[in-house]
Order: C-alpha cells, then structure tokens, then sequence
C-alpha cells in the first residue's frame, strides 16, 4: 500500500494559503547571507547545526565548499517580506 507523502506547510501567504515548501535565503535568521538559515528552514534542521556543518566542510574541502556558499548565495533569491 503507498502512502502519501505528508507536504510540510512552511509559512502563510497572507490568504489563508499555505505554500508550498521553496528554498529561500533566509531575512531573520541570518549571519552572512542568510543561505544557512534557508537551507536549515527548508530542511527542518537546526540553522546553527548547519552553519557547524558548512564551515567544517569548506575546512576540509580547501574552499570548495564555500565557492559553493557564495554561488548559492548568489542563485538562491531572498524570501520576501510577504512571506514571513
């Protein structure tokens, strides 16, 4: 039997409508550039678990991953003020 797959209902759109769950930087809870605190948004996680975990990673990885921070930030729009 399938079951179906519950949708998270993130944030109001002001009408009643809750939208679906899309990937923005986050305005209030940022450090940088607020893609930490998207991400962690779009995900259910923890935003300083996550920041943790980036900035062990561009450690490790010699820079790549923080290239990848920068051109996400870069990519990735910033979350409206209607949708808080």
């Amino acid at each position: 039997m399938r079951t179906k797959r519950k949708q998270i209902k993130w944030f109001d759109n002001g009408e009643g409508k809750s939208m679906m769950n899309k990937l923005f930087r986050s305005t209030t809870d940022s450090k940088l550039t607020g893609l930490c605190g998207g991400l962690a948004q779009w995900l259910g996680v923890n935003p300083t678990l996550l920041r943790l975990v980036a900035v062990a990673a561009a450690l490790c990885s010699f820079g790549t991953v923080a290239l990848i921070y920068v051109i996400g930030s870069i990519i990735v729009p910033k979350m409206p003020y209607s949708h808080f």
